[in-house]
């Protein structure tokens, strides 16, 4: 497709398997087009752009890149010192290229990345993710300087790119609030695998305790362990879309602010790490007074998301003071219901040891029976920790459902930690009544 002063746009499209000298899915400019949702697979150019060409501004949503290739720019070639654009919630992967840039090559043009993440790109010279090319040598007879361009990325992923994740010789950039390997210098950055559901498969997911969405099998799953990503994105962006429970903090990554993001274990991290290294304190504090005053949309500091960071945002930040994370969380799983016949006569007994527990390195495996309705709206199981007591509650609810005639045993697996080394007490209830205790230790003689 060639986009020539137009303002298209294309939701729902792919583009695949085509060919053209620059922009083998798409060439833009002049023009202004708007992409939604849209797919560019396997597609090559001989010079710019596998995917796409730009030469203008673009806004490109929650669209996919696999397998482009191209000489520079596999999934996205920006050129040279046009008006911004804009990416959201897109995913790069497997782009090549023979020069620069494997994901995208931005020629010292204005760019915004939000939530894009971007794996296994690869360039055979540099910039396997994401490449900015040298700034140009200035002629002797010119007296103007050009604008140079900034590229902005904020909450996204670059993993197993080729042979870096990000290389800039020319035009400034900031990189915040994203997890890079290997590094990279600013704010809330990280180091440390997403933890993708299956990237072999393409799934590109965040795992989590707390559920993340399966779009195999349309339902959500619950993973043995939880990506950092999750609730690492700037803690002054809207979470958008993101279902609960989501930390009141947007994720890192492609389904990061969507009806997808991956949720958040309790005692995850605090809207307050502003430095993303699992503590509240005074370190974020110095980054917290960088953005005193600031106003406008996604300030870190902006706690309240009102677009402008005052003493609200800091009576929130003095609220989290010194918490530690990632606290102990919880994931269960509830079986189906095994019937239970009672004779009327007889009086049921519970044991108050029903459950056993059992402790693997700082966490501990909890198993239950819990006996409740065959027609509850809703079970669930949830958990608090105050100091070395731990406590467990097995809840059944009903909202406008009467219950059944009827009682099942529902058998519970539940995953609680990870907790410190040290002695604990664990508490059991079912709804309001008292199930049992027991002492449980972490760490030696665990």
């Amino acid at each position: 497709m060639s986009n020539e002063s137009g303002s298209p746009r294309l939701t729902n499209c792919t583009f695949a398997a085509n060919w053209a000298m620059s922009g083998g899915g798409i060439s833009n400019g002049p023009g202004s087009p708007k992409l939604t949702k849209c797919k560019f697979v396997g597609n090559n150019s001989s010079w710019h752009g596998g995917g796409i060409y730009n030469a203008d501004s673009i806004s490109v949503m929650s669209c996919i890149f696999i397998g482009n290739t191209s000489q520079c720019g596999g999934g996205m070639y920006n050129e040279y010192y046009i008006p911004s654009s804009v990416l959201i919630n897109c995913i790069f992967v497997g782009n090549s290229v023979k020069a620069g840039g494997g994901g995208i090559f931005n020629g010292l043009s204005d760019l915004i990345l939000m939530n894009c993440t971007f794996v296994g790109n690869s360039a055979e010279d540099r910039g396997g993710g994401f490449y900015i090319p040298p700034l140009p040598i200035p002629s002797v007879s010119s007296s103007s300087t050009a604008y140079d361009g900034y590229s902005i990325l904020k909450n996204c992923i670059f993993w197993d790119n080729l042979p870096e994740q990000i290389v800039n010789l020319g035009s400034g950039i900031s990189v915040e609030y994203s997890n890079i390997q290997g590094g990279w210098r600013g704010f809330g950055n990280i180091n440390e695998d997403p933890c993708f559901v299956d990237k072999a498969n393409g799934d590109y997911h965040l795992k989590s305790q707390a559920g993340r969405w399966d779009p195999n099998s349309q339902s959500w799953g619950k993973d043995d362990v939880t990506s950092p990503c999750i609730d690492a994105g700037n803690p002054g962006c809207p979470v958008g879309d993101e279902p609960e429970s989501n930390g009141n903090r947007r994720n890192m990554g492609a389904y990061g602010g969507t009806a997808e993001a991956s949720k958040s274990p309790p005692y995850w991290r605090s809207i307050a790490d502003m430095t993303n290294d699992w503590i509240v304190d005074s370190s974020d504090l110095k980054v917290f007074v960088d953005y005193w005053l600031r106003t406008g949309e996604c300030i870190p500091g902006d706690f309240d998301r009102n677009q402008f960071v005052d003493s609200n945002d800091f009576a929130i930040f003095g609220g989290q003071w010194r918490q530690i994370g990632p606290g102990p969380g919880i994931a269960y799983d509830i079986g189906g219901c095994i019937p239970v016949d009672f004779p009327s006569s007889e009086v049921v007994e519970v044991e108050p040891t029903r459950f056993t527990v059992t402790v693997e390195g700082q966490y501990i495996l909890f198993e239950d029976m819990m006996q409740a309705n065959c027609c509850p709206e809703e079970l669930d199981v949830q958990m608090t920790v105050e100091d070395d007591l731990i406590t467990i509650y097995e809840i059944e609810r009903f909202f406008t459902r009467v219950p059944c005639p009827c009682i099942c045993d529902y058998p519970i697996t539940a995953t609680l930690g990870p907790f410190e080394p040290g002695v604990y007490i664990l508490e059991v209830y079912q709804d309001a009544g008292f199930i049992g205790t027991t002492t449980v230790t972490i760490g030696p003689g665990g």
